[in-house]
C-alpha cells in the first residue's frame, strides 16, 4: 500500500470516531472536504519524488487538509487528528526507505521531539498508565499478527483464509483490548468496542478491499453508537492496529 495512502486511510477512521459535537451533516460534508483535498494531494505524488517534495506533500496533507476538520473539531482533537495521522504513518512506513525519508521531514521531527502521544488520559488512567496498556495490547495484536502470517501460510484454501482473518480480527478488537479495561468504565469500554467493527469495515470499503466483516458473521457483533464519551478518543488505536495490519496481509 501506498504510504501516502495509507494516510488517507488512518484519516478516514479518526474522521469517523471524532467530530462527535457536529450534526451527521456537518460531519459528512467535512469528511468529504477533508477526504477530497486528501486525494489531491495524492494525485501529485509520483514515483521517484525527492526527499522536499514528499516532505511538502507531507505537510499539505496534514497542515492545509487538517483545516477542513476545524469546524467539527476543538483544538486538541485537532492536534490528536494530526498526532494520529504522524504517529500511523510512523508506523505504517516503519523499515521502509520511505519511512527513512518521512524522518527527516520537519512536520516528523517536530511531532518525535515533542514527545506528545496520540491519546488522552482517562478518568481512571493517567497518560503513562493509557500508554502502557496500549503497549500491551499492541503486543498482543503484533503476536496475533504473526500467528496469522504463519496459518496463511499454511493454508491453501480461500475459505480457511478468511477462517483466520476472522480470529484474527476478533482476537485483536476484542481479545487484545482487555489490557485497556482498567483505563474505563463498562459503559465507555463497550461504546468503544461496539463502535471498532464498524469503523473498520468502513475502512476497509474505503481500501477497496473485497473483505467484508459480514463474512465473519455472528463472531462480530457491532452494535450503532449514537452517543460518545471524549474519553473514547483514545479507542483510535483500537481499530487503527489492526487496520494497518490488515492492510499488509489482505
Amino acid at each position: 500500500m501506498k504510504p501516502f495512502l495509507g494516510l488517507i486511510l488512518c484519516s478516514a477512521i479518526l474522521s469517523f470516531t471524532l467530530a462527535e459535537d457536529c450534526t451527521e451533516a456537518e460531519k459528512l460534508e467535512e469528511d468529504n472536504n477533508h477526504r477530497q483535498c486528501m486525494r489531491e494531494v495524492q494525485a501529485r505524488v509520483h514515483a521517484g519524488t525527492g526527499f522536499h517534495e514528499v516532505c511538502d506533500r507531507l505537510d499539505e496533507q496534514i497542515e492545509r487538509c487538517g483545516r477542513h476538520k476545524a469546524k467539527c473539531l476543538e483544538q486538541d482533537e485537532l492536534r490528536l487528528f494530526k498526532d494520529m495521522q504522524l504517529e500511523s504513518l510512523i508506523k505504517l512506513t516503519d523499515g521502509q526507505q520511505i519511512g527513512e525519508i518521512y524522518k527527516k521531514c520537519e512536520i516528523i521531527k517536530e511531532y518525535v521531539e515533542s514527545g506528545r502521544k496520540p491519546w488522552k488520559s482517562t478518568e481512571m488512567c493517567n497518560l503513562q498508565q493509557v500508554g502502557e496498556a496500549m503497549e500491551k495490547r499492541q503486543q498482543c495484536i503484533v503476536e496475533a499478527r504473526n500467528e496469522l502470517a504463519t496459518s496463511k501460510t499454511e493454508a491453501r484454501a480461500r475459505p480457511l483464509h478468511i477462517n483466520l482473518i476472522c480470529n484474527f480480527v476478533q482476537k485483536s478488537l476484542y481479545e487484545c483490548a482487555s489490557e485497556m479495561r482498567h483505563c474505563f468504565s463498562e459503559d465507555d469500554f463497550k461504546k468503544m468496542l461496539d463502535k471498532s467493527p464498524e469503523a473498520l469495515n468502513k475502512l476497509l470499503d474505503v481500501m477497496g478491499s473485497d473483505f467484508d466483516l459480514t463474512t465473519c458473521g455472528s463472531m462480530l457483533n457491532a452494535q450503532p453508537i449514537t452517543a460518545g464519551s471524549s474519553h473514547l478518543n483514545v479507542g483510535l488505536s483500537f481499530t487503527l492496529v489492526t487496520t494497518l495490519i490488515l492492510s499488509r496481509l489482505l
